[in-house]
């Protein structure tokens, strides 16, 4: 993660998976968060991804812009070609 010298970034917490932030412009002093993640690979373990994202939801009340590869689709019309991905699958994303 990089930022400009004008914008104070203070590390939250932070996982193989993740990185957690709290941004405060110093010219405005306006606060917002952001998180990068990243979705477990593997299908099966997916639901832990899923969990942690929950539980960072949970801590702060803050403006939120979480980024990212969730190695997961929304619908079935953002696949092209390969395996199909089962709807129980989708809906947990």
């Amino acid at each position: 993660m990089l930022w400009k010298e004008n914008i104070n970034l203070e590390i939250m917490g932070y996982a193989g998976n993740f990185i957690d932030a709290i941004v405060t412009e110093a010219n405005s002093g306006l606060k917002w968060r952001i998180t990068g993640f990243y979705g477990h690979s593997e299908a099966h373990k997916r639901k832990e991804s899923w969990d942690q994202l929950k539980a960072l939801n949970r801590k702060f009340q803050l403006s939120w812009i979480c980024l990212g590869d969730f190695n997961e689709i929304l619908s079935m019309n953002e696949k092209m070609g390969g395996v199909q991905r089962s709807q129980r699958q989708m809906e947990e994303f």
